[in-house]
């Protein structure tokens, strides 16, 4: 099942102690929400109230899958009671940030979720930031609205997360918080979101006395997850989709009891980005590196691009070709430099690991006669709000490294 189905299957109240990497995934899932104005509400009442021409839903390409998962958690008899108790939201565009978080209140504790990035061009280039900046601004709001919880809410335990870059927020947020504030959290989930730079967490104490509470989960083909991530361990999570889906929380596989099923495996395609990645940013001084992102987004603002979206349109090539020429010879012949590095990096990696593509039969898993009435029921209610269209979910297959 995936979290619109767990919403439905689960009947057990939320306690905060009990918490699954289910419940966790789905919370960090709304935060992608516009909570303004729903600050106090149940899930239940929130939807008794949003009417289908409003509700509030960050600009995404997966708008039904939200609607759905709103439906879900508003009749939910798990998630029906959570509160919403407050959102927070800043986007600035000369700081490069995009943050939002919201504070769900679980009756016995807290749930602190991050947003991951959004689809603007301000979120994505704050990703790229990572490369070469090892302090963003998201990071600071994120540390800053934690204490402030925690002082709002004395005594209660915490748990954060977050999804993507909202899973790097979550593990900033609890690493860099008030000594006494980290003391009361009880979990720190960090699903498919980016690590560190070398030397900012590894010798910090408090990121010692978190370690055992810290969660990092992946998908097989994992890309965005595994950059910068250093010693980190981690635990692969199976997803009904190929390649860059799996990054799609919708199509992580849960199991009855919410822990996500487990693959022992990376696919070896993501294998071979995150060794050319880690290969090679450490070739790239922090000059490169900066030079490289802010080319980027010139380029993309030049084309007049303020979403991933727009991306596809012909004419914002065409104006990012023009605007190539009229860069400095200088920045060219560096960039025609990094392209070249890049493609010696790829050819030995590729040499060195035996690349091939190769795809071992499935082997499946036999589900109890419970287990398959549960997940037909729970299909069914979904089939009832399918969207028209929504992203492909085949099985993934489990690929050899």
């Amino acid at each position: 099942m995936n979290i619109v189905e767990w919403a439905n299957y689960a009947q057990d109240k939320l306690k905060t102690a009990a918490i699954t990497e289910a419940d966790s995934l789905l919370l960090c899932e709304l935060a992608y929400l516009h909570w303004e104005g729903y600050q106090g509400n149940t899930f239940a009442e929130i939807l008794a109230k949003a009417s289908d021409d409003y509700i509030p839903i960050v600009g995404t390409a997966h708008t039904a899958d939200y609607l759905r998962l709103l439906e879900a958690v508003g009749h939910s008899a798990r998630f029906a009671d959570v509160v919403v108790a407050d959102y927070v939201e800043t986007f600035d565009e000369p700081t490069s940030c995009q943050f939002a978080g919201v504070l769900f209140d679980l009756g016995d504790g807290l749930y602190y979720a991050l947003r991951g990035t959004d689809g603007t061009l301000v979120g994505w280039k704050e990703d790229l930031d990572l490369l070469y900046n090892s302090n963003l601004a998201s990071q600071t709001l994120a540390k800053e609205h934690l204490n402030e919880y925690a002082a709002r809410y004395p005594a209660r335990p915490i748990i954060v997360g977050g999804h993507s870059k909202g899973g790097n927020l979550a593990e900033f947020a609890a690493i860099f918080c008030h000594h006494d504030v980290e003391r009361r959290i009880l979990k720190v989930f960090n699903h498919d979101g980016p690590g560190f730079h070398e030397g900012l967490v590894e010798d910090n104490p408090q990121r010692k006395r978190l370690a055992s509470r810290i969660a990092k989960t992946v998908p097989e083909f994992s890309v965005f997850g595994l950059m910068l991530n250093g010693s980190e361990p981690y635990e692969i999570v199976r997803a009904d989709a190929e390649g860059i889906w799996q990054h799609y929380p919708y199509n992580w596989r849960i199991e009855a009891t919410g822990s996500f099923e487990r693959t022992y495996r990376l696919d070896s395609k993501a294998i071979l980005i995150r060794n050319i990645i880690e290969t090679m940013l450490p070739t790239m001084p922090g000059g490169e590196r900066m030079m490289f992102v802010h080319t980027l987004y010139q380029a993309l603002r030049a084309a007049e691009v303020e979403r991933v979206g727009d991306l596809k349109s012909v004419q914002t090539i065409s104006r990012m070709i023009k605007f190539n020429r009229t860069l400095p010879k200088s920045t060219k012949n560096t960039l025609w430099k990094m392209f070249f590095r890049l493609l010696g990096v790829i050819a030995r990696e590729s040499a060195s690991r035996g690349y091939r593509d190769s795809k071992p039969p499935r082997v499946h898993k036999v589900r109890s006669a419970s287990m398959r009435a549960a997940r037909y029921k729970s299909m069914r209610v979904m089939h009832e709000v399918k969207p028209e269209h929504e992203p492909p979910r085949r099985e993934s297959e489990i690929k050899s490294s």
